[in-house]
């Protein structure tokens, strides 16, 4: 395929190159008309510049804002600014801002189905991030590992004694059934490898009151070990637990997920899994400079946690 270079556009909108540039680059002194001609002309004909002066722009987009989301932000602003990027955020409900300017790649953060359609409608590299992209659509998924948050939580409780273990993990309104399904082959084989399946629960919830139903429920019938996917509001699920009568770690142990300003500081600490966000964020953006340079697309990229012990887990209780 031939290489379109300003000139082919230049001639083809029958204006000089660099009123081209300018277009494309965002410069205030030129016509919305020819801006927006110019923008339409360089995404049909799939133009990319690969000057080594040019400064990539790059979209990301975010559904919505909470501790996950804003933790990969600003990693993403860290490691962009570090390569020259400009970083444009995007809300995912405003997605047709995408057509404002000429990107060269996108980022997204989970959250959101991605549309089979992508390279049709933007025919930009897409990289997401905590979700699951398409390899027949060349869209590389960047995850946490979520086999081995699992396998570190399982391996952990089942070594202090616990036998009755459950996930409660959440799924938002646009979840997909693979999505749900993370992790959970996981949960089970292990299980299986200790003889514990039939004591073994997973759960979703979409709030975190329905989450904390689950637990208490669960309590009731003698489960001792928790893996709860919430990280900021891990403090609430400690007081219903005590509230219900059942101390951690003596009675009830639990494994939530990091949040810096929160987990340590609980009573007890809490033992967490920790997400590495600058790891997950530079697989993502290493993967979308490889595909903005035409190289190929990797189908799907798992980044480890960490696990931090502290004392919010310890061994069960034999009753006599």
């Amino acid at each position: 395929m031939k290489k379109i270079l300003l000139k082919d556009l230049a001639e083809e909108l029958g204006i000089s190159i660099s009123q081209v540039s300018r277009a494309l680059n965002q410069k205030a002194d030129v016509a919305p008309e020819i801006r927006a001609r110019a923008l339409e002309l360089a995404r049909k004909r799939n133009y990319r510049n690969f000057s080594g002066k040019h400064r990539k722009a790059i979209a990301v987009i975010l559904p919505r804002f909470n501790e996950f989301y804003g933790a990969i932000l600003n990693e993403i602003l860290i490691q962009g600014k570090k390569r020259g990027w400009k970083i444009v955020i995007i809300p995912s409900q405003n997605i047709e801002l995408l057509n404002d300017q000429l990107f060269d790649g996108a980022l997204m953060i989970s959250g959101e189905p991605i549309a089979m359609k992508w390279h049709e409608r933007y025919n930009i590299p897409l990289v997401v991030i905590n979700n699951f992209g398409s390899a027949l659509n060349r869209i590389c998924s960047v995850f946490p590992d979520a086999d081995g948050e699992v396998r570190a939580a399982m391996e952990h409780f089942i070594a202090l004694g616990h036998t009755r273990i459950a996930r409660i993990r959440g799924h938002g309104s646009n979840a997909t059934e693979q999505e749900l399904q993370r992790g959970l082959d996981e949960l089970y084989r292990i299980a299986d490898l200790h003889g514990i399946r039939d004591s073994v629960r997973n759960c979703c919830g979409a709030t975190l009151d329905e989450k904390i139903r689950h637990v208490l429920a669960l309590i009731r019938e003698g489960f001792t070990a928790f893996l709860v996917v919430i990280s900021d509001e891990a403090p609430i699920l400690l007081d219903a637990i005590r509230k219900s009568g059942k101390r951690v770690p003596e009675e009830i142990s639990i494994i939530t997920y990091e949040s810096p300003p929160v987990s340590a500081f609980q009573t007890p600490p809490l033992t967490t899994l920790e997400f590495n966000y600058p790891r997950l964020v530079s697989c993502a953006l290493h993967q979308l400079g490889f595909e903005m340079n035409g190289k190929e697309s990797a189908s799907q990229i798992l980044v480890p946690v960490r696990m931090n012990l502290r004392g919010s887990t310890a061994p069960r209780i034999s009753k006599s």
